[in-house]
């Protein structure tokens, strides 16, 4: 999640600049970290739209993880400066700022593309991305709570519970305890 806080700085302060190519590099460092934590939510691609259901918040991070994939699979450019044409007003003070564009999409994800343009396309580009991230925020899956009951807090801690994303990290944890001699 750290990474994902941190790609949506940095291309905070890419957006403050007129460095297209730092700032569409900056929109793929974060689309490619918010696909990171979206896999962690174990939502199969064939079910991406009907995990999403009515809710806007949901609808909009699978908008988005539509743009990473048209993004990373067909090379497009997921954002444009707006505004009053080339230059620096495109994207400065007196322009419309940098937006998620309209592509075509492939036909098989026409479903995603819909909610794309519903949540996403041709809205100033930090707006999804923050809205995402304050979903990924909310769900407890993502951001275990410490506990005090931890076998490992004599460690140092924090330590977290053990829940599905940390289970592998306790499991890889030898035990301190002495093994009996074999006789």
């Amino acid at each position: 999640m750290a990474t994902l806080h941190d790609a949506i700085d940095q291309l905070e302060e890419a957006l403050r600049g007129t460095n297209e190519k730092k700032i569409l590099a900056r929109i793929n460092v974060a689309a490619a970290a918010l696909y990171d934590v979206w896999g962690l939510l174990g939502v199969k691609s064939n079910q991406q739209v009907a995990w999403a259901g009515d809710d806007p918040e949901r609808r909009n991070l699978v908008g988005l993880v539509f743009a990473r994939g048209e993004l990373t699979h067909q090379g497009q450019h997921a954002a444009m400066a707006a505004g009053f044409g080339e230059g620096r007003f495109g994207y400065g003070p007196f322009g419309g700022g940098w937006v998620w564009r309209d592509f075509e999409s492939r036909p098989a994800f026409a479903a995603s593309k819909e909610l794309y343009d519903e949540q996403v396309n041709g809205r100033g580009v930090l707006e999804p991305l923050r809205r995402a991230l304050r979903l990924f925020e909310a769900d407890e899956r993502l951001n275990p709570q410490p506990i005090i009951k931890s076998p490992l807090a004599s460690l140092g801690g924090p330590f977290y519970d053990g829940g599905p994303l940390n289970a592998s990290l306790t499991r890889s944890i030898p035990s301190t305890t002495p093994e009996s001699p074999r006789s």
